[in-house]
């Protein structure tokens, strides 16, 4: 037992050179920042903005690379937070909204109704253009 806690795992490995790869970068940063600073604000700002655009490329670089061994992760968490929609608008109705919109939907159906004749809707059994009117 004591032994395997005193072996680097290959996560330990892993993480420890992560952390040491953000530090690099993180303490790099910040001499280039330093630097731009010395050059006057309107060098740092950009400076930062540069430095921002350039850790979202990696990420979403990062995030490419691995779609295909995460994208069952991203397709099953879509499916929980739409089902957990239907669920809350299913449990919570909105009867206001259902009457506004059985109105709308009397109102405007008879008007344009696409059919397999195209535009236009029908007056007695006369089918009339919108135009016509």
């Amino acid at each position: 037992m004591m032994v395997q806690s005193t072996h680097k795992g290959f996560a330990y490995r892993l993480g420890h050179g992560l952390g040491s790869a953000v530090a690099i970068v993180r303490a790099g940063e910040h001499r280039v920042l330093a630097w731009a600073a010395r050059s006057g604000k309107t060098a740092w700002f950009m400076t930062r903005s540069l430095l921002l655009a350039v850790k979202l490329v990696v990420v979403a670089a990062v995030l490419v690379a691995l779609l295909p061994a995460i994208s069952w992760l991203v397709f099953f968490i879509l499916g929980l937070v739409f089902l957990a929609g239907m669920i809350y608008l299913v449990a919570n109705p909105d009867p206001e909204g259902l009457n506004a919109l059985s109105d709308t939907v009397g109102e405007v159906t008879p008007k344009f109704g696409h059919g397999y004749d195209g535009y236009g809707y029908y007056v007695g059994s006369y089918r009339v253009d919108g135009e016509d009117e």
